[in-house]
């Protein structure tokens, strides 16, 4: 039979639900709740006790009965960038609003990337990067890149530019094999990072902003003194182009990934080759606080974790789609066989669902933006958010569509 529940906030709002059933998903509860008819389900937290309701979870599998006080907590606000062709449209999620749409006149648009906290947005193309503001559209400053056609057709151009963690500058790869820092309030440039061989192919901040490492064709990566432009340790080892290198989440340690299909750990203070992973990659980051590292190879359709410690590796079987969770304890993966989430830590799958792997592939920006993940599972949030924002599909210029997810907006 029914039973009457109360959903209880943070502020000691109350809202009661008098006839509802066992059978009921949080999708149930919300359209039953007064106040959240309205409010899309992934814009809150439903609990009981320390148990999560969510995604095809019933209220009698969550093990509430009649007289139960569930948590009812919001989420908060993120934005979403979508980019395709020559334009780029910045909404407010969970909601669907357009914010603003950011126009690319000369070339599409290669890579977008938020500033931390939302508030900016940097994009790319083959021969400049610009700087918007995200909630009017307007068009802060113009960074020139002129990098070679060839080098934006065999990468993924996501790698090319981030901010800093205070979003005070942006570093970018441009040309003369170099990368270039400049000031977000200004748009001058403060510093040209020299010393490549061949082109730059990816840049990353430390956590404290103190550090910048570029990746090269030249087969090397460098870290640079963020401050002084100085390089102060060349890693040297690899057998081919460095296309991915970030610093760990408490800036001790970096991972490279290459063409050589070796994936590398480093020390961030000495620049030793702590551990090599004999593994073809395509993206490399680290998971479960800097004690991972994920390698997801799309030439070969394959995802893996690796054991920082040890070297032991966690094959995560045929991967089509894939992203991480903000937090890093999560991994996502998804084939024409269904969907799968992973505890980074273990490697134990956490859930599992059949499909046909449709979905949107989501970047991550180390600092400046997050994926397609709620605070749960981090499965549904991404196709949601393209449905709601209508870039399922390719638009002027046959490019392909990314979406970017901002961290909370401040």
């Amino acid at each position: 039979g029914s039973m009457q529940l109360t959903l209880c906030t943070a502020g000691g709002r109350q809202l009661i639900v008098p006839e509802a059933l066992p059978e009921w998903t949080k999708r149930d509860l919300h359209l039953a709740s007064p106040g959240l008819a309205e409010v899309s389900p992934l814009a809150t937290q439903i609990f009981l006790g320390q148990c999560e309701l969510d995604g095809s979870t019933t209220l009698a599998e969550l093990g509430a009965t009649t007289g139960a006080c569930l948590t009812l907590v919001f989420t908060p606000a993120v934005r979403v960038v979508t980019a395709s062709g020559l334009d780029a449209r910045v909404w407010e999620f969970p909601s669907g609003r357009t914010l603003s749409v950011l126009k690319e006149r000369d070339h599409g648009i290669c890579f977008v990337v938020f500033s931390r906290g939302g508030a900016q947005v940097l994009t790319g193309s083959r021969d400049a990067a610009k700087l918007w503001c995200a909630s009017s559209g307007k068009c802060l400053h113009t960074f020139e890149l002129l990098i070679p056609g060839s080098v934006w057709a065999n990468q993924d151009c996501s790698t090319f530019a981030t901010f800093a963690p205070d979003g005070a500058a942006v570093i970018a790869a441009c040309d003369q094999h170099r990368a270039k820092i400049w000031c977000t309030s200004s748009g001058k440039c403060l510093h040209a990072l020299s010393g490549h061989q061949n082109y730059v192919y990816s840049v990353a901040c430390s956590p404290d902003g103190s550090r910048a490492i570029t990746g090269s064709f030249d087969a090397t990566a460098k870290i640079w003194d963020s401050r002084s432009g100085m390089c102060v340790l060349t890693l040297e080892g690899h057998r081919g182009a460095v296309t991915r290198a970030v610093f760990s989440p408490d800036g001790s340690k970096m991972v490279t990934g290459s063409l050589d299909d070796t994936a590398r750990l480093w020390c961030a203070v000495s620049g030793e080759c702590l551990r090599v992973f004999d593994v073809a990659n395509d993206f490399v980051d680290f998971a479960s606080g800097g004690s991972r590292v994920l390698t997801v190879s799309r030439r070969r359709d394959y995802a893996a974790l690796w054991c920082c410690a040890t070297g032991e590796e966690h094959g995560l079987g045929f991967v089509c789609l894939y992203a991480l969770s903000p937090d890093g304890t999560k991994v996502m993966t998804s084939s024409d066989m269904g969907t799968s989430v992973w505890c980074a830590s273990s490697g134990e799958l956490l859930s599992q669902t059949s499909g046909d792997g449709a979905g949107a592939r989501v970047e991550r920006e180390g600092s400046s933006g997050t994926e397609a993940s709620g605070q749960g599972t981090g499965v549904s949030v991404e196709s949601e958010a393209l449905r709601r924002t209508g870039e399922g599909e390719d638009d002027a210029g046959g490019a392909s569509p990314r979406c970017l997810f901002s961290e909370p907006v401040e």
